[in-house]
């Protein structure tokens, strides 16, 4: 377990104990909870809260307390005041005092989700309201992975469902969980393909009248398509959403194995959490199909089902690569209480390497060296080779594909068999294997690899994962240099499999860095008091945005301990005044990193990882700096109001954890709501202030030019890497190159998103490329730029702010919105758009000629202001001064 999530589950296990503590308290029959909106309501709904039947019979004797979240508490007192409401009390919400009135409170009512850490105790009465349980209109019900399990769990927990039950029950897939007519498929972790291939065709091959899905973790792209796929007859539940586990369990997990003393506890640990996870879950019966799940399958035997879960059958489906797996012997205890065992083989399961997969064959490494020189990446390693009751052979070949895309390397290698034995009908050969990789191939990987073995069974070939021994553990993160590539093979062990992971060579992973790290990491041991504020932008290579700005008027402030970290060989670097400059520090330096070890806060129109180097693999910065011990302000590179940030695409917009001040900066209100209503960030954490580059955002006078730029599409990312003329996203470019007036191709500049820059191409005879002006900066060019052509970029705000005119070509949105996974849509709506909507060529002919000879409507300048609110250039007076009273600065 890594520093940051030891840090994160103790703090998880301190909330727990203090709220099993009063587990033990009697329940106080007059004690009242009341919880809108999970403490942030303070309007209609916990108006309705107040007004519920629940509450017609309170007695005069009774304590009701009203729980708060984040700044809400001045909001709600004013509204209770308004209502002319007393005798309540309001508490914080996971505060102490909150955590012991859900332990005793003789009654609890809410409309949304409760903690995880709840359960609800014989003697307390649980009352849902569905007036704002219900998604808004338009949503999906998959779609809000982050509270979706925790608002079923507080659904069946529920003595009453107070307003249109049936209604709460069918949003929240849970009805068939409740009057014992369905099956159950406990189906585990449903990222993983071959799982929802198991579940596929166990529901496939099942015509029972009603079926649930019980899974764990959060829902990614490819589980939400693959739950939507299954059936109306199918309802959905999340078991354990993440962030849920709990320190204490895991240690538990550990305990539970050494059989020690600890036992008991653990035990009882179980026994608990069992009741707490499947309390008010009725069904016929229980299909396990999740095989490596032990440790959970474990604490649900331990929980003492048969009460739990009403004597109802269970039946487990284990696959016969398990008898290979490191405990056997636990593995046959678990499942031999179960009522049935299912054994499949690899036609019942086929994952995504197609569907010559081989689930009843072990192929694993016994150790792996691999060497670089300018030519070959040499790799030699052993490998074991399992097969049951099956005598299979290693081809000579070392195979790496892909987990995503359909595509694979093969390269001859040498192999030798070393040794062979037969140990209760398994055969197990031991081969030695050498192969030679010409380094330009491993240049052409894609992100992420896996080693497959063919294996030879008579005359089929079948491939097999190479799956790791606890030998190949220090490989975790190893990083080589592949030549003169430019190129580094980064190994991780992940879930037992080596991925070969290809990146760029980065300079903070060479042996000189790391030493110099861990000296600056000293250094900032005995200097503890110094604290220094640092920015930075991406890949602190950049001088143009909102951290460059708000530098520069820090030091102009009078800040001495402030610091800019600026690679030295970048062109940004030039012409910045010496009064900025003794501020400013060179990447890789020993101050770099100094001061990142030392900063009280870190300012970034990016992610933390820019403040070193975006793909780093050095243990230091991951553990004392991204772990979110500092202070992190994200300045946004642009309004935020577009794709909408429930998607599972913009999942890495959400709060981190950790003990240090996350703030976001927000143009609006509304986009503050956006921020609050998809992510899992308080009113507390976001700065309404604006941007703070649009202080200096300007259009030149004569500005004549038409920019054309659309948004990155990740899904085309790899494609383009082989070919960008074949993406959708080029051919889109050209569609709208084709769509400007012949007068005016001479305005006319075509620019790629930043993050697929790399792919263009100077081809001064493309139709589309010979409009890219390659090496100005966005900002230069946005000066000049009298229309803008996008389809939901965000620079569409930066635009329009200085006085530009926008176009949105939207003929492709619906088809991008699905790629962006559960819930992509957009934000921006054809009411709030504040340029021509176009969705065909004739259209955006017609919006172009308009847009370039005339300026911007008015209703247009009405929609921008709804979501940027600021005109005056003075957010970075704003941002300071919240900041300091925020104890950021």
């Amino acid at each position: 377990m890594g520093i940051k999530r030891l840090k994160n589950a103790l703090r998880a296990a301190k909330t727990n104990k203090n709220y099993l503590n009063c587990l033990n308290d009697k329940i106080g029959a007059n004690t009242i909870v009341l919880e809108s909106n999970q403490g942030r309501g303070a309007g209609k709904e916990l108006s309705a809260l107040l007004t519920c039947k629940e509450l017609q019979d309170v007695s005069e004797d009774s304590k009701v307390y009203i729980s708060y979240a984040g700044k809400a508490k001045k909001e709600i007192e004013a509204f209770l005041e308004e209502l002319e409401v007393s005798n309540v009390t309001l508490v914080k919400r996971n505060g102490e005092k909150y955590r012991q009135l859900l332990a005793t409170a003789g009654r609890i009512i809410t409309d949304n989700a409760l903690p995880a850490y709840f359960i609800k105790r014989e003697g307390q009465r649980l009352v849902v309201l569905d007036t704002v349980m219900g998604y808004p209109e338009g949503r999906s019900h998959l779609s809000e992975s982050l509270s979706l399990g925790l608002i079923q769990k507080t659904i069946l927990s529920a003595d009453e469902i107070e307003g249109d039950r049936d209604a709460v029950l069918r949003e929240y897939m849970v009805g068939s969980l409740l009057d014992g007519s369905a099956k159950l498929y406990y189906a585990g972790d449903l990222t993983r393909a071959d799982i929802r291939a198991l579940v596929g065709n166990v529901i496939k091959g099942d015509d029972a009248e009603k079926i649930a899905v019980a899974f764990e973790n959060e829902m990614k792209p490819a589980a939400v398509q693959f739950l939507g796929e299954l059936g109306d007859n199918v309802d959905f539940v999340q078991i354990i959403q993440d962030g849920a586990i709990t320190f204490e369990e895991t240690v538990s997990q550990y305990m539970y194995k050494s059989r020690g003393m600890m036992a008991a506890k653990a035990k009882a640990y179980y026994q608990r959490e069992g009741k707490r996870l499947f309390s008010g879950i009725n069904v016929s019966e229980i299909h396990f199909l999740s095989t490596e799940l032990y440790e959970r399958i474990e604490m649900i035997l331990l929980s003492g089902y048969k009460t739990v879960f009403h004597k109802i059958p269970m039946l487990f489906y284990r696959r016969l690569i398990d008898v290979f797996l490191d405990h056997p012997k636990k593995i046959d205890e678990v499942i031999s209480r179960f009522d049935s065992v299912v054994e499949y083989d690899q036609d019942f399961a086929k994952e995504t390497w197609g569907s010559n997969i081989c689930c009843g064959v072990l192929a694993r490494f016994k150790g792996l060296n691999l060497s670089s020189d300018d030519e070959f990446l040499t790799i030699n390693t052993g490998l074991i080779i399992k097969a049951h009751k099956i005598d299979a052979k290693l081809e000579n070949k070392f195979v790496i594909g892909s987990m995503t895309y359909d595509k694979r390397f093969e390269y001859d290698a040498e192999v030798k068999e070393t040794g062979s034995s037969v140990q209760n009908g398994v055969v197990c050969t031991n081969y030695s294997v050498s192969v030679k990789i010409p380094c330009d191939d491993v240049n052409g990987w894609f992100i992420k690899n896996l080693p497959l073995a063919y294996l030879k069974f008579g005359d089929v070939t079948l491939s097999v994962p190479v799956i790791t021994s606890g030998s190949i553990g220090a490989l975790k993160k190893k990083v080589y240099n592949i030549g003169k590539t430019g190129c580094a093979l980064e190994l991780r062990d992940d879930r037992r499999h080596v991925r070969f992971g290809i990146k760029e060579q980065k300079v903070s992973d060479q042996t000189g860095q790391r030493i110099l790290q861990w000296l600056a990491f000293i250094c900032h041991i005995i200097t503890f008091w110094n604290k220094p504020v640092v920015l930075c932008e991406k890949y602190c290579k950049n001088y143009e945005e909102s951290a460059s700005i708000l530098f520069e008027r820090l030091v102009d402030d009078g800040y001495k301990n402030v610091r800019y970290i600026l690679n030295k060989d970048s062109f940004a670097g030039q012409g910045i005044d010496p009064k900025y400059r003794k501020y400013i520090v060179d990447q890789f330096s020993f101050k770099h990193y100094y001061n990142l070890f030392a900063a009280k806060s870190i300012i970034s129109s990016e992610a933390i990882g820019h403040s070193l180097e975006k793909g780093t693999s050095s243990w230091l910065f991951k553990n004392f700096v991204e772990d979110g011990s500092k202070n992190y302000i994200f300045l946004q590179h642009g309004v935020m109001y577009m794709v909408a940030l429930s998607s599972e695409q913009r999942s890495f917009f959400r709060k981190g954890k950790g003990k240090g001040k996350q703030r976001v900066v927000c143009s609006s209100k509304l986009e503050a709501n956006h921020f609050t209503d998809y992510t899992n960030y308080e009113q507390e954490d976001l700065y309404i202030c604006g941007l703070i580059k649009f202080d200096r955002s300007i259009l030149s006078e004569g500005a004549d030019k038409i920019l054309v730029m659309l948004t990155w599409r990740p899904w085309e990312f790899v494609t383009g890497i082989s070919g960008m003329k074949e993406t959708a996203y080029y051919k889109m470019l050209q569609r709208i190159v084709r769509s400007i007036p012949d007068d005016l191709k001479d305005k006319l500049i075509v620019m790629p998103h930043p993050l697929l820059s790399s792919q263009a191409k100077l081809e001064t005879d493309d139709e589309v490329w010979k409009y890219y002006v390659h090496g100005r900066k966005y900002d230069d060019i946005l000066k000049e730029t009298k229309l803008l052509i996008t389809d939901y970029s965000s620079i569409a705000y930066d635009a329009f702010f200085r006085g530009t005119s926008v176009i949105f070509d939207w003929e492709e949105k619906d088809a991008c919105m699905k790629e962006y996974g559960s819930n992509g849509r957009l934000m921006l709506t054809e009411d709030l758009a504040f340029g021509d909507v176009c969705y065909d060529s004739d259209k955006l002919t017609e919006s172009v000629i308009y847009g370039y000879n005339n300026p911007q409507k008015e209703e247009h300048i009405n929609n921008y202001r709804r979501i940027v609110e600021f005109s005056d250039r003075d957010n970075c007076g704003r941002f300071i001064e919240m900041a300091k009273a925020d104890g950021i600065l």
